[in-house]
């Protein structure tokens, strides 16, 4: 399979395998193929391919990751031979841990646009407290926005983003959350055992609380660049198999036509 216009054969990757489509001043492609993206943002913005192509798949796959571990928390709160309470508690936790920690490396992968971005110090943490405090000094508008994507007319290829007030994580629960499921996730020492006893558990709410938060925060997102010139909007598809899809969305000023001027 050859893309229009480039010469290039696309690789038989999954990630890269399916043709990517343009329409005016929205590209959109799937995690999966950029030789049609690529040659639209090369033509209207000043940008070099190689400085987004592998930043935007490695997000789209930490986002793949995140749903895949969302689900695994699905099946283990759906499934009617539950495990001990004590052991799916600690399965559940460990999941929402490691999504604290693929959100905070997506935000910081997709900026690497950014120099202060891609510092040693920052490249080698994986901390999602040190990493969110670092990149909300840089860039206040780092973190996902929920949202919902609303196009204008039927003939125009202009979309605005209409955010969402849904229940969702916030840059503080990121790294909140990951400490507390570091310090649930250890045994604890004599004193904590012999003060303390593991309630009886019939359900999870906070557990699936956080679930929520993550669902609400993700499902339909967008991530603003520095200069606001690109929105990455990322489509996770929850309850489908399907991986994570990302649109890249321009900011240009709209051409307007005689009667629009007037």
């Amino acid at each position: 399979m050859r893309s229009a216009g480039s010469g290039k054969k696309l690789s038989s990757d999954p990630y890269r395998n399916q043709s990517g489509t343009k329409s005016g001043r929205i590209c959109c492609f799937s995690a999966t193929c950029f030789d049609h993206a690529c040659n639209f943002l090369e033509q209207i913005l000043d940008i070099q391919r190689e400085k987004y192509e592998k930043h935007v798949l490695l997000y789209c796959s930490l986002m793949d990751e995140l749903k895949v571990r969302i689900r695994s928390i699905d099946a283990l709160l759906n499934d009617p031979r539950r495990l001990p309470a004590r052991i799916m508690t600690d399965c559940c936790n460990l999941q929402l841990r490691f999504c604290c920690e693929d959100l905070a490396l997506a935000c910081l992968v997709i900026h690497q646009d950014i120099p202060a971005a891609t510092t040693r110090d920052l490249r080698k943490t994986y901390e999602p407290g040190k990493i969110i405090a670092s990149l909300d000094k840089l860039h206040p508008d780092f973190f996902p926005t929920p949202v919902s994507i609303k196009k204008q007319t039927s003939k125009s290829a202009r979309v605005h983003f209409v955010e969402s007030s849904s229940n969702h994580l916030s840059k503080a629960d990121v790294a909140n959350l990951w400490g507390q499921l570091g310090n649930s996730l250890h045994k604890g020492n004599l004193k904590r055992l012999l003060s303390s006893a593991d309630p009886v558990r019939k359900s999870f709410p906070d557990i699936t609380a956080w679930r929520d938060k993550f669902v609400n925060l993700l499902a339909s997102h967008k991530v603003s660049s520095l200069d606001k010139r690109l929105e990455y909007v990322c489509e996770m598809h929850f309850k489908l198999p399907e991986r994570p899809f990302v649109i890249i969305g321009v900011n240009q000023p709209a051409a307007h036509t005689p009667a629009e001027r007037a």
